[in-house]
């Protein structure tokens, strides 16, 4: 590994630490250059990589160079940064890296600061993407919104939070209340904010802020009409899509999961934002081809001709996965499944959602300090009422012994991010 990579991810020893002193102080040594941004700012619980996806495949269609900072990374740590599609490369990635090391020793020193993780690729996204001269960057919060590194961003062209739910709670709050009010932090006054389906209490309060700060609010699921069409599997869906200003037709998602519909409402209602702050009109059908090409890895795709990934970890996630399985399959069919989690979510909720579809599941661990306790998941699952439930020393073998199942459906790999991103790098042996 690069001396620089493992500096970076000795950071993480650092933990969360939610605040804009640090992150302030970082930038204001780098000669602050997220100021120099025209942005979109991204924050909710589920459904913010697959909006910025859609969002930056649509802007990229129109020739617009698009910069995209999201989190976490699958596989390399590259994943966070891309332009129109592509990632940053090594010798960029690590020549910036070093000009924000040498930005935090300063701080260290002079303040007694310690930079963490999350801080460093933020900056490293910001220098990137003024280095790069990008027309726009979409910027994907971390966590909650008000205290998060990305929130040093000026004023936003647009705002967009997606649904929430009850995750990061140690952090963010118990309460949907409080979990909306953190996210609300990210709203500015002079931004156009877009928000996704959301119960009445989160949309409470971000239409309480929105007014507060005399910014426009757009409820994307109202705004925008999204209809499923015949004909939906595993790997696409035809959607009919139209706005109150605009016809889009019939659009081929290649994201088929059926919590894509109110995520891609958010999308042409973030679209139609966007003209309106900077006077222009997109081609609508120059919009529908972006969106059409659009993909999200990760998110309820197929990684082989068996096997089914979707980066689903919380209770939300839990109950839209089920959804889009029953969706496509018939809300009868049951399906064999391949889990990893960590520690710190509520597992016992997501065994309790799953439960009803599940025919099998194969427990493994995940490589990652948090990883969960299999035996605790076990007897979660097996509480949960899912009969057969194994424990497996590896991903590998959990694949291995999920294949030997009776059943025509894919085996669904889900539970955590960082299992989703060890399947990705393992494909080839599976």
């Amino acid at each position: 590994m690069n001396s620089a990579l493992e500096k970076l991810y000795s950071k993480r020893t650092f933990g969360i630490k939610p605040g804009l002193i640090v992150i302030s102080k970082l930038m204001e040594e780098l000669g602050n250059p997220q100021e120099k941004l025209r942005s979109i700012h991204v924050a909710g619980t589920n459904g913010k990589g697959s909006v910025t996806a859609m969002l930056m495949s649509s802007l990229r269609e129109l020739g617009l160079k698009v910069g995209v900072y999201t989190s976490p990374h699958l596989v390399r740590v590259n994943e966070r940064f891309s332009i129109n599609g592509e990632e940053i490369s090594d010798s960029e990635f690590f020549s910036l890296l070093d000009r924000v090391e040498q930005a935090s020793q300063i701080l260290k020193q002079r303040d007694g600061l310690d930079v963490t993780f999350f801080e460093y690729t933020t900056a490293v996204a910001f220098l990137w993407f003024v280095e790069k001269n990008v027309d726009i960057a979409i910027i994907e919060v971390g966590m909650g919104g008000r205290l998060d590194a990305t929130n040093i961003l000026p004023v936003p062209l647009v705002t967009i939070i997606t649904r929430i739910g009850l995750d990061h709670t140690a952090y963010l709050g118990d309460t949907i209340e409080q979990i909306a009010s953190e996210k609300a932090g990210i709203i500015k006054q002079g931004t156009s904010l877009v928000v996704g389906a959301n119960p009445d209490e989160a949309l409470a309060v971000f239409a309480r802020v929105a007014r507060e700060k005399f910014v426009p609010m757009r409820y994307a699921i109202d705004e925008i009409s999204v209809t499923r069409q015949k004909g939906a599997n595993f790997s696409e869906q035809k959607l009919s899509v139209e706005s109150q200003s605009c016809a889009y037709g019939t659009i081929k998602l290649k994201l088929p999961a059926s919590y894509q519909l109110e995520n891609l409402a958010i999308v042409v209602s973030a679209l139609e934002a966007l003209q309106e702050r900077l006077g222009v009109t997109f081609p609508a059908k120059v919009l529908k081809s972006g969106l059409e090409k659009a993909e999200w890895r990760g998110r309820f795709c197929m990684l082989a001709n068996d096997i089914l990934v979707d980066g689903a970890h919380n209770p939300d996630g839990a109950t839209a996965l089920v959804e889009a399985l029953q969706t496509v399959a018939g809300k009868k069919t049951r399906f064999v499944f391949v889990t990893g989690m960590c520690g710190d979510k509520a597992t016992d909720c997501f065994m309790k959602t799953i439960a009803p579809i599940c025919q099998a599941m194969y427990l493994t661990p995940i490589n990652n300090p948090r990883s969960a306790d299999l035996g605790l998941l076990r007897q979660q699952a097996l509480a949960s009422g899912i009969r057969n439930v194994v424990e497996c020393s590896s991903m590998l073998e959990a694949i291995t012994s999920a294949r030997k199942e009776e059943t025509i459906q894919p085996i669904v790999l889900c539970g955590s991010l960082f299992l989703v991103g060890e399947a990705y790098e393992q494909r080839e042996n599976f």
